[in-house]
């Protein structure tokens, strides 16, 4: 039997039952191991009355239930995607900015994002306020190189973020370590007024 692209959200739990029947009902005998060969799939022992099945991480996921052998396989399908959300880039605490996926232990990121002081943001999944992560304390200077480097902790729940310098920025989330980087790319780009012909300016900003 296999029902696919089912979601799951850490914390979440759920037995296979036979009928809406509790009286086969299947829970893990044990815990999952990974399938050999599979990248992000794997495979667990099944026994009436066992436990409770949870899967290793959040995303949408296959679920293969065999009964000639009494197991249960679950293969990673897709993750569930991280967005900023606030007004930072002139957006709203309605719309998600979306962020690409790194594939790298959950690592998330967004480039070349403008922000200005007074802006705000968080990051969230699916859109949902039930898995937002905020700062946890303050942002840090970080050993950049050449860069302009912060990083800062975050937590279920936390503060609002804001960013110590005006211009573009690259920022990237770890959802595993919860925590998060950024790095200042450049300035906002001043550009001086246009003079009509025959008129002289009396004063010059001198972009300071």
């Amino acid at each position: 039997w296999k029902m696919e692209k089912l979601p799951f959200h850490s914390g979440e739990a759920f037995k296979l039952r036979m009928g809406g029947s509790d009286a086969v009902s299947l829970g893990l005998d044990g815990g999952f191991s990974p399938m050999d060969g599979g990248e992000n799939a794997y495979w667990a022992k099944l026994s009436q009355g066992g436990g409770n099945i949870t899967l290793p991480t959040d995303g949408y996921w296959d679920i293969v239930l065999d009964l000639n052998d009494w197991t249960v396989s679950a293969v990673l399908v897709d993750r569930f995607p991280w967005t900023i959300v606030g007004t930072i880039a002139g957006g709203s605490w309605d719309v998600d900015a979306p962020m690409t996926d790194k594939g790298d232990k959950l690592v998330w990121e967004v480039t070349e994002v403008p922000f200005h002081f007074g802006e705000e943001f968080k990051f969230r999944m699916d859109g949902n306020d039930a898995f937002s992560l905020g700062l946890d304390g303050v942002l840090e200077g970080a050993d950049g190189g050449a860069m302009v480097k912060y990083r800062g902790d975050l937590k279920q729940g936390g503060a609002n973020i804001t960013l110590p310098m005006e211009g573009y920025w690259t920022i990237t989330l770890d959802v595993e370590k919860k925590e998060m980087e950024a790095v200042f790319v450049r300035e906002f780009t001043i550009n001086p007024p246009v003079v009509p012909a025959g008129w002289a300016p009396i004063w010059v900003n001198d972009n300071t």
